[in-house]
């Protein structure tokens, strides 16, 4: 129960924060240790409840992509292995 709110409150600070940058459309997430947990379901329904966000589980392999891109654009790099 700990852990189920204090992911709600960091949530909450996170939408005030993209409040004040006029974001007014969010894509949450989760990845690996929500497709793990045996009780993913109960804590994305409580963190429906308390933030109002809808959360996409996403497949291992759509994660690892994500990934890729996140470095491959935060390095800058245009050709490399």
């Amino acid at each position: 129960k700990d852990a189920f709110a204090r992911t709600a409150e960091a949530l909450a600070k996170l939408k005030q924060v993209a409040a004040q940058y006029r974001c007014s459309v969010f894509r949450c997430i989760a990845t690996e240790a929500v497709r793990r947990a045996k009780n993913s379901a109960q804590f994305l329904d409580f963190l429906q409840e308390q933030t109002g966000l809808a959360f996409t589980v996403i497949s291992g392999e759509k994660e690892a992509q994500y990934g890729f891109s996140a470095v491959r654009e935060g390095l800058g790099l245009s050709d490399f292995v």
